[in-house]
């Protein structure tokens, strides 16, 4: 079972918008990840950006755990064994999907952000319709 926890990656403060551009798509190839940063402080966005042989995936750098950013450094966002590693208590979560695979998270995931290639870029891409949509109704469920 795969959990994920608080709010939409666009809902919160400093969220990129759709189409912001990230870097050049040569610039992230499998088995390499970067980090960015939108905003300052605790209300910081914060992302990995992460290469598969399936192309470009993003995460929110935010730990299922205690929610609190993943990385104590921007350079070592990859463990040895190519998997996204928590600097805090070691979480492993695969590149590919943001699920857990070892530690006191495992089940979770990390909350994903639509990226695409466009015109040689990565840029950021739009919110999943079925999300919005299912936010939305609940939004008018619970006002009513």
């Amino acid at each position: 079972m795969t959990v994920r926890f608080d709010r939409p990656w666009y809902r919160r403060p400093f969220a990129p918008s759709p189409g912001d551009r990230l870097c050049a798509a040569a610039e992230i190839g499998a088995g390499e990840a970067r980090a960015f940063t939108w905003g300052e402080g605790k209300t910081a966005f914060d992302l990995i950006l992460v290469g598969t042989e399936d192309g470009p995936r993003a995460y929110i750098n935010q730990c299922p755990h205690f929610k609190i950013r993943m990385t104590a450094r921007p350079d070592e966002l990859l463990n040895s064994d190519g998997l996204i590693q928590c600097a805090w208590h070691y979480a492993c979560f695969r590149p590919v999907d943001g699920h857990c695979v070892s530690g006191p998270v495992e089940g979770y995931a990390l909350n994903a952000v639509p990226v695409e290639v466009r015109g040689g870029a990565v840029v950021i891409g739009e919110p999943e319709p079925a999300a919005v949509a299912a936010e939305s109704a609940a939004r008018a469920e619970s006002a009513a």
